[in-house]
């Protein structure tokens, strides 16, 4: 499934540790934006890692969005666009 990983977190520290988890499980495409291609395990390892680096709710939020296969498929951009390229999911425990 691919999931499309979302975060607004003004501590700069906080943000750093963030974006680190998630370069770990996917790819950025922005800033503060990256898309993920897992198999739910990885989602639920992934969804702790990142409470655990954004520490407290009041610091800043994540929002994650599935993203279906004909979604994704339909999806497109404008602009400077990271072309995201999966080879297979990623299934690792």
């Amino acid at each position: 499934m691919r999931y499309i990983i979302a975060y607004d977190i003004e501590d700069d520290s906080i943000r750093s540790h963030v974006a680190k988890v998630l370069e770990g499980y996917g790819q950025r495409v922005q800033r503060s934006v990256f898309e993920c291609e897992l198999a739910e395990n990885r989602m639920d390892a992934l969804a702790e890692a990142l409470k655990s680096a954004l520490g407290q709710p009041d610091v800043g939020n994540i929002r994650i969005y599935r993203a279906c296969a004909d979604c994704a498929d339909a999806s497109f951009g404008l602009g400077e666009i990271v072309q995201t390229v999966y080879s297979q999911p990623c299934t690792i425990i």
